[in-house]
């Protein structure tokens, strides 16, 4: 993930305007930060935002199928393993709204699962698994082909798409947002 998080700050400029869609703990926000990014982290949890704050990072509560960010003002957008959480009828108009938040020409940087079932499911990664009260989580795995005709649908031009094994199979995408007048 360092390579391909890498690769996205190489295409944006100095002390770019960066919002971390689904921070989390805050791990790619501190990277952005430290890199010399305005970076701003983006979570519905409140533990996960007191986490990304910790780490050195702003943040904002939000729901990221609706970032409450100021449209138009952001150079890149990253987003790493959240768009798994968010149901399949609302992935459209998510990747919409985020397209209204970047710049023309601004860079979207996702992560998100392949596959074809949605639903609830463990969440096995906890340090703690099998914790006391059984963690579960709604995950949408996604077909590739299905899921770019909707990122270039929603007002991008893709750069870059690759496919990663670990626990389960990941898409990487970085694209490019259109001109809208």
């Amino acid at each position: 993930m360092a390579a391909w998080r890498s690769g996205f700050l190489d295409l944006l400029p100095a002390a770019a305007l960066i919002a971390d869609l689904g921070c989390g703990p805050g791990r790619d926000l501190a990277v952005f930060t430290h890199a010399g990014m305005a970076a701003v982290g983006i979570d519905l949890s409140e533990q996960m935002l007191r986490l990304a704050q910790a780490a050195g990072g702003r943040t904002a509560a939000g729901d990221i199928r609706r970032p409450p960010l100021k449209p138009a003002a952001f150079h890149g957008l990253w987003s790493n393993a959240a768009l798994l959480h968010v149901p399949r009828p609302e992935v459209a108009s998510t990747l919409r709204a985020w397209r209204s938040l970047l710049r023309n020409g601004g860079v979207l940087s996702l992560s998100t699962s392949l596959g074809d079932s949605e639903g609830w499911e463990a969440a096995p990664y906890r340090g703690d698994y099998p914790p006391p009260v059984p963690l579960r989580r709604w995950f949408v795995h996604h077909d590739r082909d299905d899921l770019l005709n909707i990122i270039e649908q929603a007002g991008f031009a893709l750069l870059a798409v690759q496919e990663e094994q670990r626990r389960m199979t990941w898409l990487q995408v970085r694209a490019v947002a259109t001109w809208i007048q």
